[in-house]
C-alpha cells in the first residue's frame, strides 16, 4: 500500500458525523408524563438545568457535548424547543461533516499529486530563467478572444506539474491531513527532497542578489510547515526586507524613485523621536532603535552592491564596502556603551551614520534616512511609523475612506484593469461605466501590465479635474474614450449580503426567520449612521436577529467603535484607553439602546483595532450581548493618533494607549504577544470556526458575485448571483453564526435566559466624597 493510500485510511468518521448519528436516532417517544409546555417554569429542576446547558454549551462551540445533553433530556420532555435543537445541530454537523468530507477529498488529491511528483521526478525549477527570453513564448494568447479555453486545461491531471506548484501542494496537503499525519507528511522522501531543493534555489537567488525569488521560493512558505521555528520567518524579513528596499530604489510608471523620497529631512526623524519620547504608550530601548537602524543601513549597502540596471542610483563599490565598515564601528560603538543610552544617544548615533555616508558612499541621504527611520520605528511597533511627505495622501485616503476619484472597483485580469463594480452615485456610474469593462487606456497611456496602485494613482486626482479613459466592452470589445470629471468619493462601509438589481442592499440572509446580516468593512465617520439606516431595513422586513460581520474589518475610528456598540448596550463603559502620559478616557453607553434582538458577531484573523473593540466590548461579561463566530482577530490591542510635529507635510503616527474592555480587560497585543513567544492576542471567539484554504477560495467568490454592482438596464445574465443557499453553503463562520442566532431565538422563545446569566456586572465603588461623608 502506498504511503498516500496509507495516510488516507487513517482518517476516521469524524465528531461532527458521530454527533449527527446519535442526535438523529433519538425516540421521539418520550415519555408520557413529561411536560409539553415549552415554558421554563413548566420544567423539571433537572431538565431546566440540563437545557439551560445545551444553549450554554452551543454558545460556547462545543457542540458535542451539547448534542449529549439533549439526547438525555429529550427522553424526558416533548418541549419544542428541544426538537427544535436538535434540528439546529443536525443542521450543523452536517455542515461540518461536508467541510470534512471536503477537506479529505482535497488531501487525496494533494497526495496524488505527490504520487505523480515520485514517479515523473521533481520537475525542473525554472526560477533562473524568468527574466530571459525565449524563443517558445506564445505570442498569439492577445488574439485569441473567442473565450475558450486551451484544452490542455480542460483535464486537471494533463496540465504540467511544476516546481512552484509542487511547492503548493506540498503546503495545501500539510494544511488538509489530520493532525497525527502532518510529521508523517513532512518525513516523506520527496517532501524532504523539494525542501532541500527549495533550500539550494533560495541560496543561489541570494548570492546574485535576486532578495524576492530567494523569499518566495524556500522563506516565504517554510512557515506554513514549521510554524515554531522562529529563525525561518525571521531569516524571510530580512529577505522581504532587502527586496523592498531594491524594489524602492527603482522607478515604477507611476512615480520615480526621487519623486518617491523627496521632501525628507533629518530633522523629521530627529522631532519624531522626541516628540516619541514624551507621548508613546511605553518607555523606549533607544539603544535597539539606533542597532535596528543601523542594521537597516546595512541591508541597503549590501543590495547596492549587487548589479541592477533598474536601480536609478550607480554608487562605486569600494565606497559602499569602506561604508559597510564604518557602519560596523559605529554600531559596536552603540553596543559597548555602558553608561544610559537615552533619545540624544541615538540622534547622535543616527547623526553618524548620515555623516558617515557622505563620506563614503554618499547614498541620496533622502534613502538613507528613510531606511534608518523604518527600522527604528519598527522596534517600537508595527503601527508607530513616520509618514513620509509622499505617501501623506494615501494615508489619509486609507484613514477616512473618502478621496477624489471617479467610483469603481478594479483588479488585474490577465494583464489588464477590469472593473469589478462601481459605486453607487459617483461619475463612472453617471457615465456609463459598467462592471466587465476593461480599462485599456488612462490619459493616453496604456494600461497594459500597469500595477494596480499605479492604475489607482492615474485615475484620481483633485476633485472637479477631468480623466479620459479608454473604456473596452467586456462583451463587444468595442472601445471608446470617455472623459470623468473627479469628484470626492466616500466608500460605503456598510454591506448586506447580496446587491439588489437597483444597487440597493439586501439585508436579510433568512427572511423566513427573520434573520439580518450586516457587513461592515471599516469604522468612518458616516458608519454608524450607515449601520442604523440598515438596521432599520431589517426592522421593517420582520428582525428578529442580527449578524454583524466584521471579518476583514482593519479597524478606524475609536468614537464610531463605541457608536456601533452603543447601539446594543444600555448603559455603562464600552472602552477605556490608558496612555502612559496624560489621564485615561473612556467611551460609554448612553442609555438609549433599543436593539434588544440576538445579535452574532463574525470575526477573523482581519478583524482589528475597532473590530476587536465592537466584538469584544459585546462578547465581554459585563452585558454578555453577542456570540462571537469565527476566528482569532489580529490582536492589534492599540490606539494611535496622528501629528504633524515632524513638519516638512510629514506626519507621525504612533501608539499613544492601550484599550480595555468594559471588564477592564486588556484586549492583547498581538506584537507584545509574539515577542514572548505565544499567541494570546486579540479576540478569541466563542465558537471557533477555522476556513481551509478551498472554502477561503469560495467564499471570496461569492462575495465578488454578490457584491457587484451595473448598470441598470442592460443585460446582465453572464453576472451569477448567489442564492441564499448558496451563499450560506459557501461560507462555515456564516452559516455557524446562522446556527448560533436561531438557537438564540429559539432559547428567547422558550423563556430562557442563559447569556443574561452569564453577565457579571463589576461593583460599583464609591467615590472619595462619598467615603469622606461615610456614604
Amino acid at each position: 500500500m502506498s504511503k498516500s493510500k496509507r495516510l488516507i485510511n487513517t482518517v476516521c468518521v469524524s465528531a461532527a458525523a458521530a454527533m449527527l448519528i446519535a442526535i438523529t436516532v433519538i425516540s421521539s417517544n418520550t415519555a408520557a408524563d413529561s411536560p409539553k409546555n415549552d415554558s421554563p417554569k413548566y420544567q423539571t429542576a433537572e431538565n431546566y438545568s440540563q437545557a439551560e446547558q445545551i444553549f450554554a454549551d452551543i454558545y460556547s462551540g462545543n457542540f458535542v457535548s451539547a448534542g449529549e445533553k439533549l439526547e438525555i433530556v429529550s427522553q424526558n420532555s416533548q418541549a419544542k424547543y428541544l426538537s427544535n435543537l436538535k434540528k439546529l445541530l443536525n443542521d450543523y454537523n452536517r455542515m461540518q461533516q461536508s467541510r470534512d468530507d471536503k477537506r479529505v477529498e482535497k488531501y487525496m488529491e494533494c497526495m496524488e499529486k505527490l504520487e505523480r511528483a515520485r514517479k515523473e521526478g521533481i520537475p525542473e525549477y525554472k526560477g533562473f530563467e524568468k527574466n530571459k527570453s525565449s524563443d517558445n513564448d506564445d505570442e498569439s494568447g492577445d488574439d485569441d478572444e473567442d473565450g475558450e479555453d486551451d484544452p490542455a486545461d480542460e483535464d486537471e491531471e494533463d496540465k504540467e506539474l511544476t516546481f512552484a506548484n509542487l511547492q503548493a501542494n506540498i503546503i495545501m496537503a500539510y494544511k488538509y491531513a489530520a493532525e497525527d499525519t502532518k510529521e508523517e507528511l513532512l518525513e516523506d522522501p520527496i517532501v524532504k527532497e523539494v525542501l532541500e531543493l527549495s533550500r539550494q534555489y533560495s541560496e543561489i537567488h541570494e548570492q546574485n542578489g535576486e532578495w524576492i525569488d530567494a523569499y518566495a521560493v524556500y522563506y516565504y512558505w517554510l512557515p506554513e510547515l514549521f510554524p515554531d521555528e522562529e529563525q525561518y520567518e525571521e531569516y524571510g524579513e530580512e529577505l522581504s526586507n532587502k527586496a523592498l528596499i531594491s524594489t524602492l530604489l527603482k522607478d515604477t510608471p507611476c512615480e520615480t524613485r526621487e519623486e518617491r523620497y523627496s521632501g525628507i529631512e533629518p530633522a523629521m526623524f530627529v522631532r519624531a523621536v522626541k516628540a516619541l519620547e514624551q507621548v508613546y504608550i511605553t518607555t523606549m530601548d533607544f539603544r535597539e532603535m539606533a542597532v535596528k537602524g543601523i542594521e537597516r543601513c546595512k541591508m541597503l549597502a549590501e543590495v547596492l552592491n549587487f548589479e541592477d540596471e533598474d536601480i536609478t542610483i550607480s554608487i562605486d563599490k569600494a565606497q559602499i564596502a569602506r561604508w559597510s565598515v564604518r557602519l560596523d564601528e559605529i554600531s559596536n560603538e552603540v553596543n559597548s556603551l555602558q553608561f544610559s543610552y537615552d533619545c540624544n544617544s541615538m540622534i547622535e548615533t543616527f547623526g553618524k551614520v548620515l555623516e558617515s555616508n557622505m563620506q563614503t558612499a554618499q547614498i541620496p541621504q533622502q534613502v538613507v534616512i528613510a531606511r534608518f527611520t523604518e527600522a527604528a520605528l519598527n522596534t517600537l511597533d508595527p503601527y508607530t511609523t513616520l509618514v513620509w511627505p509622499w505617501e501623506v495622501q494615501e494615508f489619509q485616503k486609507n484613514m477616512t475612506q473618502k478621496f477624489s476619484g471617479i467610483g469603481v472597483e478594479i483588479s488585474m485580469d490577465t494583464g489588464k484593469i477590469k472593473i469589478n463594480s462601481l459605486i453607487p452615485d459617483t461619475p463612472a456610474y453617471a457615465t456609463g461605466l459598467d462592471a466587465g469593462d476593461y480599462i485599456v487606456k488612462i490619459n493616453g497611456e496604456t494600461t497594459e501590465n500597469m500595477t494596480i496602485n499605479c492604475a489607482v494613482k492615474y485615475i484620481t486626482g483633485p476633485s472637479g479635474t477631468e480623466v479620459t479613459l479608454t473604456i473596452e466592452d467586456g462583451k463587444t470589445r468595442k472601445k471608446r474614450d470617455v472623459t470623468i470629471t473627479r469628484k470626492t468619493i466616500d466608500v460605503p462601509t456598510v454591506r448586506g449580503w447580496q446587491r439588489e438589481d437597483n444597487g440597493n442592499w439586501n439585508y436579510m440572509i433568512e427572511p423566513e426567520t427573520g434573520i439580518g446580516y450586516i457587513r461592515l468593512t471599516g469604522f468612518t465617520s458616516n458608519t454608524a449612521e450607515g449601520m442604523k439606516e440598515a438596521i432599520e431595513l431589517i426592522d421593517q422586513n420582520g428582525m428578529e436577529a442580527i449578524i454583524l460581520d466584521l471579518r476583514g474589518n482593519p479597524g478606524g475610528y475609536l468614537q464610531t467603535a463605541g457608536d456601533i456598540v452603543d447601539y446594543f448596550v444600555d448603559e455603562g463603559t464600552i472602552v477605556s484607553t490608558r496612555p502612559r502620559v496624560g489621564f485615561p478616557d473612556k467611551l460609554t453607553a448612553d442609555k438609549k439602546a433599543n436593539i434588544t434582538c440576538p445579535l452574532v458577531v463574525l470575526i477573523d484573523g482581519g478583524s482589528a483595532s475597532a473590530s476587536e473593540i465592537v466584538s469584544g466590548a459585546l462578547q465581554d461579561p459585563v452585558y454578555r450581548r453577542a456570540v462571537i463566530v469565527g476566528e482569532q482577530s489580529y490582536g492589534k490591542g492599540s490606539v494611535q493618533t496622528i501629528m504633524d510635529y515632524p513638519g516638512g507635510g510629514a506626519q507621525l503616527k504612533y501608539t499613544m494607549a492601550y484599550y480595555y474592555l468594559p471588564s477592564n480587560t486588556k484586549v492583547k497585543n498581538r506584537f507584545e504577544a509574539e515577542k514572548q513567544n505565544t499567541k494570546d492576542w486579540g479576540i478569541i471567539p466563542d465558537v471557533q470556526i477555522e476556513l481551509k484554504g478551498f472554502e477561503f477560495e469560495d467564499y471570496f467568490e461569492t462575495q465578488k458575485d454578490n457584491n457587484v454592482l451595473v448598470q441598470a438596464g442592460k443585460d446582465h445574465s453572464e453576472i451569477k448571483r448567489r442564492s441564499e443557499e448558496e451563499t450560506i453553503k459557501s461560507d462555515p463562520q456564516l452559516a455557524a453564526g446562522i446556527v448560533v442566532a436561531k438557537t438564540l431565538l429559539t432559547e428567547k422563545e422558550a423563556g430562557f435566559d442563559v447569556l443574561a446569566k452569564q453577565v457579571q456586572k463589576p461593583e460599583k465603588k464609591k467615590s472619595f466624597l462619598k467615603y469622606l461623608l461615610g456614604g
